[in-house]
């Protein structure tokens, strides 16, 4: 059962690392302040990209450039 506990951490960390790591981001809120953050905290805090400080994982790049197309247009 153990080896089967070992397997299973394993494959699940061999799967994060297939998805990357989050991004982190460096950002502005409305009121001026800067804020480091997930994709999530920076749409939910309303802010404007200032760079990425850390991560690599496409998924959060793909919804940041989405949040900043519609914010554009």
């Amino acid at each position: 059962m153990s080896s089967l506990k070992t397997r299973i951490d394993h494959i699940r960390t061999f799967m994060e690392d297939c998805r990357g790591k989050q991004l982190i981001f460096l950002y502005q809120t409305p009121d001026g302040k800067e804020k480091r953050g997930n994709i999530d905290d920076l749409i939910s805090d309303n802010g404007t990209f200032l760079g990425v400080l850390s991560g690599n994982r496409l998924e959060d790049l793909d919804r940041m450039l989405a949040y900043e197309m519609g914010t554009i247009l």
